[in-house]
């Protein structure tokens, strides 16, 4: 979408502009009209806006100022004398500037209205601004390598024990119960592991990084998970109980990140604050790039103390937005991966870069 300097290069351009921004459909705009008032003179007017209810027919003149200064309150008495001379409902000064004090409270007091026609500000398109930026990665995890550790049967039968576990779909999964009495709440192994495996990545993941400078790709990353509960596990086995001391497994991550850009004006052939320096309130004015009429709606002034508030739940460009799933990534992803050096490729705070050995010791003590 253009600006306001694409869209005026000269003061021909800011009338076009300022037309434009008037043509909503129940009024009838005019560019550069000759009009003569009571007093015979024929008066050059930039832009004449007309409106029609019932049996009346409001007459609005608008002077466009696109100058290198602020207006001043000469060119408001000015536009005060055509507004009696022509028997105008309202006279207005638009501009790209800005107005001197004097105009503003000379404006005022004589009923003339004051227009600056600038670009939104960030807030006025909605924090973070006209253009949004975040970094998405989709997460999902799988579970490899898993171990059961100071397994003892407690029917007495010699014979060994054999934990076959299947995560995933119907297909696939098994069901290993587990015995109460269980501080971890759960009733089966394999829901254990699903609970467990979900938490370890939610923690590994907790830190807001991004690797490679965010640029698209498929990332992995590991993380040794043991699982010791002081009074152990209680498993039925093929009928058969025991208790298993430790489980240990890896925790393998995929990372699919990508970056997400939008320009919120893109669909606009302008979107522009038009400003009374008058009354202070503020109006945006746009116009899509398929419509042939502009749209008016106010624009909300925040009060000093809120916008100077605390802005740390605000959106901000770059920033990460994760989804964690819950369906389970082939392991045959992970064959013919090496270990590599992590702090390199994650960009973030100190905290956040130190090594991904350093990480998994605070999660899996």
């Amino acid at each position: 979408m253009p600006t306001v300097k694409d869209l005026v290069q000269d003061w021909g351009g800011f009338e076009r502009l300022v037309a434009d921004l008037h043509r909503t459909g129940t009024v009838t705009v005019e560019r550069a009209v000759v009009l003569t008032g009571r007093s015979g003179v024929p008066r050059q007017c930039d832009v004449v806006v007309r409106h029609r209810e019932g049996l009346y027919e409001h007459l609005v003149i608008i002077e466009c100022k696109h100058w290198k200064k602020s207006v001043s309150r000469l060119h408001v008495d000015a536009l005060t004398a055509t507004v009696a001379d022509l028997n105008a409902s309202k006279g207005v000064i638009m501009t790209s500037k800005g107005f001197q004090s004097g105009a503003s409270d000379y404006a005022k007091h004589v009923g003339i209205d004051l227009f600056l026609v600038r670009e939104l500000t960030d807030e006025e398109w909605g924090l973070p601004g006209r253009k949004f930026h975040m970094i998405l990665q989709i997460v999902r995890r799988t579970i490899s390598g898993l171990q059961a550790e100071n397994v003892q049967a407690l029917d007495g039968d010699p014979s060994p024990l054999q934990l076959r576990v299947g995560l995933g779909d119907a297909s696939t999964r098994t069901v290993t119960p587990l015995v109460a009495p269980q501080t971890l709440a759960h009733t089966t192994l394999e829901e254990m592991l699903e609970k467990t495996s979900m938490g370890t990545l939610m923690e590994v993941m907790k830190p807001s990084f991004t690797i490679n400078g965010g640029t698209k790709g498929t990332f992995y990353m590991g993380a040794d998970v043991v699982l010791a509960p002081p009074e152990g596990l209680t498993v039925s086995l093929n009928g058969r109980r025991a208790t298993i001391g430790t489980l240990k497994y890896e925790l393998g991550i995929r990372i699919d990140q990508s970056e997400i850009s939008i320009d919120r004006s893109e669909h606009f052939a302008f979107a522009l604050a038009v400003e009374n320096c008058v009354s202070r309130s503020v109006v945006a004015a746009t116009r899509a790039l398929d419509a042939d009429r502009a749209t008016h709606s106010a624009l909300r002034k925040r009060p000093p103390d809120e916008a100077t508030g605390d802005q740390e739940d605000v959106y901000k460009n770059g920033s990460v937005c994760r989804v964690f799933q819950e369906s389970w990534f082939d392991l045959v992803e992970l064959n013919g991966l090496k270990p590599t050096s992590v702090p390199a490729p994650i960009q973030g705070s100190v905290e956040r870069t130190r090594s991904l050995s350093e990480l998994m010791a605070k999660v899996t003590k």
